[in-house]
This record gives C-alpha cells, structure tokens and sequence, in this order.
C-alpha cells in the first residue's frame, strides 16, 4: 500500500535510480550497522564504511570472518575485505566484495572527519526526538 503520494512506488522506477544513482547517493547505500559496543560507545546506528575499518561478516561465504576493510567500491556497493578471497584455479587469489548489509563494524579507523560526522550524526538524532 502506497502511503506518500510524492515517491513513487514503481518498481522499474526504484530500479533506474538505485542503478544510475550517483556518488553521494551510493555512499549513502556504503552504511554499515555498528556493533553493539560502538553503538552504546558512539549512539549511532550505523555508519559509511571506510577503508582501515574493522569489519565482521554476519552472513553470507565467509560468516563469522574478521577482517580489516581494503577496499570500498561504490560503483558495485561490494567492500573487499582482508582475508574473504576466492583462488582461482591457477592458484590466483581474488578478493571477492561483500555487501554493507552482511557485515557489521567492530571497530573505527577514526582518521580525517570521522569524529565530525559522528557528532553531526548525533546532533541530528537529538534534534529529531526534540521535534
């Protein structure tokens, strides 16, 4: 049942602009959930993932793995992570990605503005229950 008259309900709609969405509409969709600690630690939710993030694989291949986050691509939405490789039949090890969805943060790489945007997030949280 449709409940906003403004967004459509379409699926071949949803589908084009989730596929042709652009660069911070896809970061957007890089969020993955935070563990139970750092949610407690930083009260947020969830979080852009970054490369040097520590990151648990929940579902999926490679369940229960840890690993450091290597690498992001938006362009896919896969994060490639240490350790979640496919080898190949000549012995070759490709790093296979994983979606944000499966993966849980277990610990940050606090450089550049990360504290920033934990703080902006909070902020933005207090101001809705405010409302």
């Amino acid at each position: 049942m449709k409940f906003n008259k403004n967004v459509t309900a379409s699926r071949r709609k949803n589908r084009k602009a989730h596929f042709t969405s652009i660069g911070l509409e896809r970061t957007k969709l890089m969020n993955a959930p935070l563990s139970k600690d750092l949610k407690e630690e930083y009260g947020i939710k969830r979080i852009a993932v970054r490369p040097g993030d520590m990151v648990k694989v929940v579902s999926g291949e490679f369940k229960k793995k840890e690993g450091v986050v290597m690498k992001v691509n938006r362009h896919d939405i896969k994060i490639e992570v240490e350790g979640c490789f496919v080898q190949k039949e000549d012995g070759k090890k490709i790093n296979k990605g994983i979606h944000p969805s499966n993966l849980r943060i277990i610990k940050l790489s606090m450089e550049k503005d990360r504290a920033e945007i934990i703080n902006k997030k909070v902020e933005a949280m207090k101001s809705e229950v405010k409302a």
